[in-house]
């Protein structure tokens, strides 16, 4: 190996049998890794406004918020074609990204950080485009 890519050991053993350890039911551990997982990355909730195309767009982002949108499905858009979600978010800052690619195919209702946030990012866009 070339010296850049050699490593110490220290210690080097020789085993006969490896034995892994044992999960009992692999199953169950992983749902129970995906929901910790699942609770600790959404640590809030956003209520919006969604246009079909916004709430088609906003499914690719994750399985949880694809989740919440077929489970709000139920409910009537009305007549104007708009419907209410609510959605989980990692934080208000990543929400604003990930809401900044459906364009004007969503209102945030709330929380009101995450409404700031939007009507900010509106503006600076707007100021850079005149």
């Amino acid at each position: 190996l070339p010296a850049t890519e050699l490593c110490r050991i220290e210690c080097l053993a020789r085993f006969e049998k490896f034995i892994s350890p044992v999960i009992c039911d692999l199953a169950n551990f992983w749902q129970a890794a995906t929901s910790t997982f699942k609770a600790d990355i959404y640590t809030a909730t956003a209520s919006l406004r969604l246009t079909a195309r916004g709430a088609k767009l906003l499914k690719q982002v994750s399985a949880a918020i694809h989740q919440a949108i077929v489970n709000s499905s139920k409910e009537d858009a009305g007549a104007s074609g708009w419907r209410g979600v609510v959605i989980p978010i990692e934080s208000v800052d990543h929400a604003t990204s990930q809401l900044l690619a459906l364009g004007a195919d969503f209102e945030v209702l709330a929380p009101v950080a995450l409404r700031a946030n939007m009507r900010e990012m509106a503006r600076t866009i707007s100021a850079m485009h005149k």
